[in-house]
């Protein structure tokens, strides 16, 4: 028998032969395929020869090839020689030349380390001194807290209380008594290496400022930390690097380094010792399946390269298996549907962990990938510049490999491989650019141009029309742009045309090529004085904060002051301020998005074209601007690269909870019980979701948190810490099922009672972030994140909510919706509309905190005079229209505009944007000086006004200054805070007194007594800090007393004032 005859698939024989035989053993296979051993069978775009096949019984195609049901399929997909990657024609002539792959660190949170408490030493290094850092830990943890957590003194026994201690000295390590159950924490100041091998052996975490070179310590990089040491986000990079992204800027390579990490596979037979699968996928072109099923989602995405069924399931099964499978996500940057972003990011969800995924994009889009919970983010990768030398040895190992191509073609077997001397190359390199300049005629480039900018701004087909408008075509000069290399060219029906006209669309072979046209394109069409150069600049201020145009921008800078005469009838002195007037006019209020967008756009320019620049701009009104970022730009030094990544990683509890979707929620008493133990709340959440669901335990904590908010809800002080101690932390286990009701409480809790809550609530949300998927509940953590940012000045650093905003960013646009529904249910502004709801404090602190986000995210915000709009830019565009009838919020908005223009530095307006006692104190004190205007003294001394005022520890100084000043101070006034004292009195933490409250107490003048004498005493007695303040307002109520006139009331003021200097307390300070 012939064993080369391929049996016949509809052979009866050959299927009863099948079944009987089944499963063959390893020699049994080789026999059977013996003379097909150097065949190949092409696995996603690579041949591998088919004794390698079936080398490798572990992998899914062994499984296959090894069922002799399959072997008719087998035989018939065997070729005799070896494929070419498809795509190794991406690489022209397969020269790759490496440029750095440099591993990003990550930047954390100092303090977010140091709550994590589950390790006892934290080595500092890179610090000269510790002054500064003991400030920082004691003012976290000491001032902030009331309480005494940190010390930088050893005495023994340690206070119970103390978790954190600062060393400077090794030997003071042994002289810390401590257990791992305690959780107190070692912060020693030095180097790792400078320590014993036992000291070393304890659970460590080794880190050091992210900036040398500033007394900034808050944000630190991790150098090194014991294995079992849990970091909060990011996760430092693991051992298996399977979870990858590389990002970096248009032109750098990161396709050219997945092109040739394939081509390098799909060559190589030897090395690989097992069967694996690499498979490039361009994320633009893709159609993306919602499927939850993983084949239904994948097949299409792998179909340019599995196109059998066989191998679509090889491949499933081998996603399976440790190291065997690696995609390439290319382009992410470049989707713009976010239907897709969010399809791409639940397929990643559904790809196992055993499957290697390394994500291409540009820096800006970084944030739109959601890192499924079961990974972690292996490495942060981005790619070193090109430079000049890179370049020139490209163009070394690039002219041999043309030659010998050239050779090949004419039969010429003489070798031309020899090194080239460099002034042959650069001949060589100016011929070849004279050569294409001529093959890419004015013409041909003139029109490819107007058609990248076109497809690039997403403009009608009038637009090439318009574009065109001076120039002729032929069908030959149409035909000639598929020559060029660039494109690809298709039409398609003009259905703005009566005439059925036909356009061309063209698909660029990387989207750098139409951008760098687009720009050609941009200041072509600044040239002429009509209504092309009028659409141009249109697009420009339209699309200039957008990430997705920043390197059309960045190109049409550079182009714009360049030497190289690429555009006909372009002069840089002439045209290129029309540009740089597009770019800066009208510009981003509060600074921070035009300044990214000028950094950008100046990060590639040499001192020649700064000259260029400074003398093009000079005189101009926006000149100021472009010279800061100059110097700005030629100061700086490129830090360590801060990376946020939506997090689902580390989630605490992950369970199946379709099981529990049917049952009908009867809650159990003992579950609710349960519960209310803040001591056991955390375990018993947990057991409760495995055993009975996240929506059961989601009903408890509805029911739990509506009776604590009711029984505080009169209470100006809650003795309820059910919250802080487990509460918090708890709910945020909730995940997909935290709702509405949940956020109310953390609300409330953050609201009316922040001291203590503020922390523990933000790491619960922190917590919840990293597990949930649901718009609908990160919506629900952005309106938790409001409230935290309202007391962030007061409790703690603004900046830890930074990593939280930018979780939930895709909620940021719907929430400046609500702030735009909010204004135009604003009643006029006035005392008696305040009084109910208080609607015009709630505006003013969602509109700062708007503003704020803008500068931290950043987003561009430019006011509009003419149509009375607050224009929020970034890829999403949200115009906040003002209506004609709501002038007084006009005039509001610009008076906070007006204040922030003052602060030159962002550092300081977005400190401004984030004081709520600032923009509290800015809509009281207009309210209040309306109604003074008006004479209006009823609205003054209504009771509901004055209790809201002297609640409030934001305002009440402020105001009741004002009161003074303008000689409102009643009985009635006095009365009403000296009631509100009367509440608050024995409650030693409450932050009233200190925050506002002793200070306005002086503004009582004459009707001060002893009643609020004792109050001052009682607080100057329990805290350092309270007795400055009332020294402070007992020397400003001594000056209004000595102008009040002389009654009883004014009597029995300064008796009070006299017995407040007689008391030891104040005694030695007068």
């Amino acid at each position: 028998m012939d064993r080369n005859i391929k049996p016949d698939r509809d052979s009866n024989h050959f299927k009863i032969r099948c079944k009987e035989l089944g499963k063959l053993s390893s020699d049994k296979l080789k026999k059977l395929y013996k003379y097909h051993n150097k065949k190949y069978i092409n696995l996603a775009g690579k041949s591998y020869p088919l004794f390698k096949i079936l080398e490798d019984t572990t992998s899914s195609l062994y499984e296959f090839v090894g069922d002799v049901d399959n072997t008719a399929i087998v035989l018939n997909d065997i070729k005799e020689g070896k494929t070419e990657h498809p795509l190794a024609i991406k690489l022209p002539c397969k020269v790759y030349l490496e440029n750095p792959i440099i591993q990003m660190m990550p930047i954390y949170k100092l303090r977010n380390i140091l709550e994590e408490k589950n390790f006892p030493l934290l080595i500092f290094e890179g610090l000269e001194k510790s002054d500064t850092l003991e400030s920082l830990l004691d003012g976290w943890f000491n001032k902030a807290e009331n309480r005494t957590q940190f010390t930088a003194k050893i005495v023994t026994p340690l206070d119970p209380d103390i978790i954190y201690i600062l060393l400077t000295k090794e030997s003071d390590i042994d002289r810390i008594p401590f257990t791992p159950e305690e959780n107190k924490i070692m912060i020693y100041v030095g180097e790792y290496n400078s320590l014993s091998e036992e000291h070393r052996k304890l659970k460590h975490v080794v880190v050091k400022p992210k900036d040398p070179n500033t007394d900034q310590l808050e944000n630190i990089s991790v150098v090194t930390n014991s294995e079992n040491v849990i970091l909060p986000t990011p996760t430092i990079f693991p051992k298996i690097n399977n979870f990858v992204i590389l990002s970096a800027n248009a032109g750098y390579g990161k396709t050219a380094l997945f092109i040739n990490r394939l081509n390098e596979w799909a060559e190589d037979e030897n090395s690989e010792s097992i069967i694996s699968w690499k498979l490039y996928i361009h994320l633009p072109s893709q159609k993306f399946d919602n499927s939850l099923d993983l084949e239904t989602s994948i097949k299409p995405l792998v179909r340019d390269f599995i196109n059998k069924d066989w191998q679509l399931k090889a491949l499933l099964n081998d996603m399976k298996k440790e190291g065997r499978v690696e995609f390439f996500l290319d382009g992410l940057d470049e989707i713009k549907d976010e239907n897709k972003i969010n399809s791409l990011n639940k397929l990643l969800a559904l790809i196992p962990t055993s499957t290697t995924v390394v994500i291409a994009t540009r820096p800006h889009a970084v944030h739109k990938v959601n890192k499924p919970r079961n990974r972690n983010l292996g490495l942060y990768l981005t790619l070193g510049k090109y430079t000049d030398q890179l370049r020139n040895e490209y163009i070394k190992r690039m002219f041999p490999k043309i030659l010998e191509k050239a050779n090949k073609k004419s039969d010429d077997n003489t070798s031309q491989t020899e090194d080239i001397p460099k002034h042959k190359i650069t001949e060589i390199t100016n011929n070849l650019c004279e050569s294409i300049d001529q093959e890419l005629s004015e013409k041909v480039q003139h029109l490819i141009a107007v058609l990248a900018f076109k497809q690039a701004f997403q403009l009608p087909p009038k637009f090439v029309h318009l574009a065109l408008a001076r120039s002729y075509f032929t069908n030959k000069m149409v035909l000639e742009l598929g020559d060029t290399g660039l494109v690809t060219v298709s039409d398609y029906p003009d259905e703005d045309s009566a005439y059925g006209d036909h356009f061309l669309r063209l698909k660029f072979h990387h989207s750098t090529y139409q951008e760098y046209l687009a720009a050609l394109c941009l200041l072509y069409g600044l040239i002429l004085d009509d209504k092309l150069r009028s659409e141009v600049q249109s697009q420009i201020m339209d699309n200039r904060y957008n990430p997705g145009y920043t390197l059309i921008m960045s190109l049409a800078s550079q182009l714009s002051v360049g030497e190289i005469e690429l555009i006909p009838g372009y002069v840089a002195d002439k045209h290129a301020i029309l540009f740089w007037k597009a770019l800066c006019d009208e510009a981003d209020i509060l600074g921070a998005a035009e300044s990214k967008l000028l950094q950008n756009c100046l990060c590639e320019f040499s001192n020649k074209m700064k000259k260029t620049l400074k003398k093009i701009v000079k005189d101009t009104r926006f000149s100021t601007k472009i010279l800061k970022e100059l110097d700005k730009h030629g100061k700086s030094s490129r830090a360590l690269e801060e990376f946020s990544i939506t997090d689902q990683s580390s989630s605490p509890l992950i369970f199946d909870d379709s099981k529990f979707k049917n049952e009908r929620l009867q809650i159990q008493d003992s579950d609710k019980k349960k519960l209310l133990k803040k001591e056991i709340v955390i375990s018993s959440t947990k057991d409760l979701l495995k055993c009975k669901g996240p929506d059961y335990v989601a009903k408890i904590f509805e029911i739990i948190t509506e009776e604590i908010i009711e029984a505080d809800r009169e209470k100006v002080k809650s003795a309820n810490y059910w919250g802080m101690d487990g509460g918090f932390e708890a709910m945020a286990l909730l995940g997909d099922s935290f709702n509405y009701r949940h956020a109310k409480y953390f609300i409330e809790r953050i609201d009316n009672y922040p001291e203590h809550r503020w922390n523990p609530a933000l790491k619960a949300i922190e917590s919840l972030l990293k597990d949930c998927t649901k718009p609908s509940v990160k919506a629900e953590c952005f309106k938790v994140i409001e409230y935290l940012a309202k007391h962030a000045l007061d409790y703690d650093d603004p900046g830890r909510l930074i990593p939280l905003i930018k979780a939930v960013r895709s909620e940021i646009f719907e929430s400046f919706s609500q702030l735009e529904d909010q204004i135009r249910k604003l009643p006029e502004y006035s005392i008696p509309n305040e009084i109910h709801g208080r609607p015009y404090q709630q505006f003013i602190l969602k509109f700062t905190f708007a503003l704020w986000i803008s500068i931290k995210m950043p987003y561009a915000v430019i006011k509009s005079n003419d149509t009375h709009e607050i224009i929020i830019k970034e890829e999403k565009v949200k115009k906040i229209k003002i209506d004609q009838d709501k002038v007084h919020v006009w005039n509001l908005i610009e008076n906070v505009i007006n204040e922030l223009a003052e602060e030159s530095d962002e550092d300081k307006k977005a400190l401004l944007l984030i004081n709520t006692k600032r923009w509290k104190c800015f809509i009281y004190e207009r309210l209040v000086e309306t109604a003074i205007k008006n004479k209006d003294n009823s609205v003054l001394h209504d009771e509901t006004f004055i209790d809201i005022v002297v609640k409030d520890y934001h305002i009440v100084a402020n105001i009741l200054k004002i009161y003074h000043d303008n000689e409102l101070i009643e009985a009635k006034v006095a009365e009403r805070l000296l009631a509100f004292i009367n509440i608050i009195e024995r409650i030693k933490s409450i932050q009233w007194p200190i925050q506002g409250g002793i200070e306005a107490i002086a503004y009582t003048g004459k009707y001060f007594n002893q009643k609020f004498a004792d109050f001052l005493l009682t607080r100057a007695c329990w805290y350092k800090d309270n007795r400055q303040k009332a020294l402070a307002s007992l020397e400003v109520l001594d000056g209004i007393l000595q102008n009040c006139n002389d009654d009883d009331t004014y009597r029995g003021a300064v008796d009070a004032y006299k017995w407040c200097l007689k008391q030891e307390t104040f005694k030695a300070f007068y």
